[in-house]
């Protein structure tokens, strides 16, 4: 596996993508929220996506905490394991018209 600082030379020398790019962790069950990380719902006073975190991270240079709390879009809800998706999730048809 490629080292971090490789990566991000690497990247900058044959891509030089317009933002930063952006690695997600998540957290063991119990473990704390750093305390440098944004939270959505108490620092911005909004619920948030998944896209708009990731978008936010990677234009600022941000880090930022997402919890069920501070999420909104149930299909990243689901998608990052935070509820078990419903019916219409695995079926597909969720955003239908």
């Amino acid at each position: 596996m490629i080292d971090v600082k490789t990566a991000d030379r690497e990247l900058q020398l044959y891509i030089r993508p317009q933002t930063f790019p952006v690695a997600i962790r998540m957290l063991r069950p119990g473990e704390e929220i750093p305390e440098k990380a944004r939270r959505p719902a108490r620092d911005f006073k909004k619920l948030s996506m998944n896209c708009q975190v990731i978008d936010m991270a990677r234009r600022y240079g941000w880090m930022i905490a997402l919890t069920r709390e501070d999420h909104i879009c149930s299909l990243g809800i689901a998608a990052l394991g935070l509820e078990k998706p419903t019916h219409l999730h695995n079926s597909g048809t969720l955003c239908e018209g």
